[in-house]
Order: C-alpha cells, then sequence, then structure tokens
C-alpha cells in the first residue's frame, strides 16, 4: 500500500503531492514527459493529470489577464503622451500667431520653394504640404489665394529638349506621373479662384490621349486664362471637344497667347480666341519658312476673324497663308488703334498686299515680313501703292523695318529704295537676299542716299543698318 494522499509512479523517482501546488519546471516537465511515456510502460494516476491541467489552465488564463492589462496600460500611455504633445503644441509660440501673419509666413516660403508648377511634379508641392499640417494652417493655407496663384507649365517638347542638352537620358510621360499632375492641378485651379491663370500646354500629337484630363481641367477655367502657351493640337482639342457646346464663354482676361509648333502642323480654323476683349499679343509663327506650308499656317480667313474681334492688339506675329482653292475675304477696313508690333510671314505675296489693303494701325512701330518658299518669286517689286496708301491711312511712324528671305529689286524706281525714301523716321533696317552687287555695297548706296551717317553690323545672309 501506498501512503495516502501521495502517488508513486514505478521506475521513476517522481513523488506527486495532492497538497501542495502543482508547478513544475520546465525541466521536471520534459523529465515527466520522458518518465511516463508508454513505451516505457509507466503510467501516472489520472488525478494527478488532471491537477496537472488544470494547473495549466490557470496559468493560462493568468497570462491572458496580464497580457490584457498590458495592452489597457499600453493604450493609457500612448493617450497621455498624445496629451502631452497636444498640450505642449498649444502653448508652442506659433499657435498665437495671427492668421493674416501666417498666410504671410506661407507666401513667403511658397515663394522660397518655387512659384512653378512643372511636370512631371518631384515631391509634393509646397502649398499641398502647408495645407496638411493641421486644421488650422489647412484652413489658412485654402484661403491664401495668393499661395495658389503660381505659373503652370506643361511642355513636352521642351523638357525633351533639356535633356537633349544636358545629355541625359529623356523618359517620355507615364501613366504614373500624369496620374499624380491630375491630382495637384484641380487643387491651384479651383483655390486659385478668381484670378487669372498663366500656363503653358504644350503636348505632342500621340499624346493627347494622356493628358486628356489635363487639358480638359484647363478648359473648364476658359474665362479665367491670362497668359497661355499652347501647341497647335491642344488649341484644336479645346476647340473641337471642350469649348464648341459653350460658345458663349469668352476668355475676358485673356492677354497674351502664343501658339507653338514644334513641326509643321495643321491648325484648322480655331475660333476660341476671336473674342477675347483684352487679348494684346497673338503670336503663331511657323519657322520652317522654306517649307510648303500647306494646311499647316493658319488661313487668312481665321486671321480676319481674329483681328477684326480682337481690337486690342499690340503685338501680332503671324504665319499666314491663302489656302489652296481658297478665296481671300472681303477687303473692309480693320482698325488695330493699339497695334505696335508687325511680324507677318507669309507663303503668298498677296497675303501681304491684303495685310495693307485693310489694316489702319496708327501706333505701329515695327514692321517684319518674311517670305517662305520663294520657288515662284525669283525678283520682286515692292507694292508701292498699296504701302502708300496704308502709310496715309494709318499715320504711323514706323522706325524699325525688315525683310528676311524676300529677294526684291534694290535700285529700280519701283524697287526697295522707294521704300526707303517713305520711311523717313527709321531707325533700324534690316535686309537680305537684296539686288544688284554684294550688300556692302548697297549700304553704301543707301547711306549716299540718305545722306545720313550709318553704322552697318553685319553682311551675307543678315543686314542691320543703324541710320
Amino acid at each position: 500500500m501506498q501512503p495516502a494522499g501521495r502517488v508513486l509512479c514505478t521506475g521513476c523517482d517522481l513523488t506527486v503531492s495532492r497538497d501542495m501546488a502543482f508547478s513544475p519546471t520546465n525541466d521536471a516537465l520534459q523529465t515527466l514527459r520522458e518518465d511516463v511515456h508508454p513505451s516505457k510502460g509507466v503510467y501516472m494516476s489520472s488525478s494527478a493529470a488532471q491537477d496537472a491541467e488544470k494547473q495549466a489552465r490557470l496559468f493560462g488564463r493568468e497570462i491572458q489577464r496580464l497580457q490584457s492589462v498590458t495592452r489597457t496600460l499600453q493604450q493609457h500611455r500612448k493617450a497621455l503622451v498624445q496629451f502631452s504633445q497636444q498640450q505642449r503644441a498649444l502653448a508652442a509660440p506659433i499657435r498665437r500667431i495671427p492668421r493674416d501673419v501666417l498666410a504671410m509666413i506661407f507666401q513667403e516660403v511658397n515663394c522660397t520653394t518655387g512659384t512653378l508648377l512643372q511636370f512631371p511634379l518631384r515631391g509634393k508641392p509646397c502649398a499641398i504640404i502647408l495645407s496638411q499640417v493641421c486644421h488650422k494652417w489647412r484652413s489658412v493655407a485654402v484661403q491664401a489665394i495668393d499661395l495658389w496663384c503660381i505659373e503652370i507649365k506643361v511642355n513636352i517638347p521642351a523638357l525633351r529638349s533639356s535633356a537633349k542638352a544636358s545629355k541625359t537620358t529623356y523618359v517620355p510621360p507615364n501613366d504614373r506621373d500624369v496620374y499624380r499632375f491630375e491630382k495637384a492641378l484641380p487643387l491651384y485651379l479651383v483655390r486659385s479662384e478668381p484670378h487669372p491663370i498663366c500656363f503653358d500646354l504644350v503636348v505632342v500629337e500621340q499624346d493627347l490621349t494622356m493628358f486628356r484630363k489635363i487639358i480638359a481641367a484647363f478648359a473648364a477655367h476658359f474665362r479665367r486664362w491670362h497668359c497661355c502657351m499652347l501647341s497647335m493640337h491642344v488649341m484644336q482639342q479645346i476647340d473641337d471637344e471642350f469649348l464648341r457646346v459653350e460658345e458663349s464663354i469668352i476668355p475676358e482676361q485673356l492677354c497674351r497667347v502664343d501658339i507653338i509648333s514644334p513641326i509643321a502642323e495643321p491648325i484648322g480654323d480655331v475660333t476660341l480666341f476671336n473674342e477675347a476683349p483684352l487679348l494684346c499679343s497673338w503670336s503663331q509663327c511657323i519657322n520652317h519658312l522654306n517649307t510648303i506650308p500647306g494646311p499647316a499656317w493658319t488661313s487668312i480667313t481665321n486671321i480676319r476673324s481674329l483681328l477684326r474681334q480682337c481690337r486690342a492688339l499690340q503685338e501680332l506675329n503671324v504665319s499666314i497663308t491663302l489656302p489652296e482653292g481658297g478665296d481671300f475675304p472681303e477687303r473692309t477696313p480693320i482698325p488695330l488703334p493699339d497695334l505696335e508690333f508687325l511680324e507677318v510671314k507669309t507663303d503668298n505675296l498677296y497675303v501681304l498686299y491684303y495685310m495693307f489693303w485693310v489694316l489702319t494701325a496708327p501706333s505701329l512701330t515695327t514692321l517684319r515680313l518674311h517670305m517662305g518658299h520663294l520657288d515662284d518669286y525669283r525678283m520682286w517689286l515692292w507694292p508701292h501703292d498699296i504701302f502708300d496708301r496704308f502709310l496715309v491711312r494709318s499715320e504711323c511712324v514706323i522706325t524699325e523695318f525688315a525683310l528676311k528671305s524676300m529677294p526684291i529689286v534694290f535700285f529700280r524706281p519701283s524697287g526697295f529704295y522707294g521704300v526707303i525714301e517713305r520711311l523717313s523716321d527709321l531707325e533700324i533696317l534690316e535686309i537680305n537676299d537684296i539686288e544688284p552687287g554684294p550688300p556692302e555695297d548697297v549700304l553704301a548706296e543707301v547711306a549716299i542716299q540718305r545722306r545720313t551717317a550709318t553704322g552697318c553690323k553685319g553682311a551675307g545672309e543678315s543686314i542691320v543698318i543703324m541710320i
């Protein structure tokens, strides 16, 4: 008989007392597992096993309770740390800065980091960062309109050119860059209202679909355009898809337009700028003068429509063509009282005739004329009668005159010398491809005929005479 209250496991030295708390160590448990293994034929009594299991469950519940207490204490500690940080933040001096002073600080920071939103974005823009610090900063930043009135630039050909100039690898625009810009752009367009918008939007034809939402965002704020640079295809898409259905929209703040054509691209008749009451500068010039223009240049009809509506023009730089089989529009007068600078590139001499027929420009001081595709015009007689009527009608004083790629007869009575006689107030004369004789002889003849001191700069292809 074994003593009461004790269980003796034959074959081992382990003795378990029912009167004692069962708290075996790891080594003891391992020894127990080995000693009572069935393969050894040694077994514990069922009551001892039950006691061990009960103690294990108690330990498990105690572990869970302690873990729960630990989590609760951690949460309380985190809340206290946050409360402490909030109290310190509330007591910080920056919290006491008035809202108007804080807005001035934001504007200064924005000016320091740059006032240009350029595609592709490299990092988060400064204004957006400032608006995400806290509720007060967001409120101040959103209401500080000047913070969002910055220049916006999307110019894909310029990115390619700059990469080539710096000998770096050009990376075409990707969906991720476009998506990031699509998210940032509306914030600037909406939060800068009602201030005018200045931007570049030059996208090549193959990327139009990728940039469609960006183009649509600019078109939605057409009334606020102030200064813009557009590629021909972008302008055509805005006119056809976004504004054609709302012809009543007028760009009331538009001041300057530059139309860019990296290559000779068809433009068609675009009318979205034909009613811009403040438009003072229009530049749509093709540099490929010695190529056949075809539909790449804007038509004389479209230019006439523009000039009739935009009476505030001060600068006009335009490439004009007469479409094949087309007719000249009616020759009713077009007064441009503020026009000071006129530069015309054309492939048809009669376009120049037409411009002198219809224009009245009393403020004109600079006149520059270019001719392209000259196969049919080896020598050219200046249209004195038409030009005389233009000068008399306008009563303008032209101080700068240029003829580029326009070979004309120089010394004949109906030649270029007659033009010099009519422009008695000239200060700068730029000519090339003149006949007869070398350019130096022509310059000497001009000096003799004018009987005034003449300073000559350059020779050959381009001649500049300071009279």
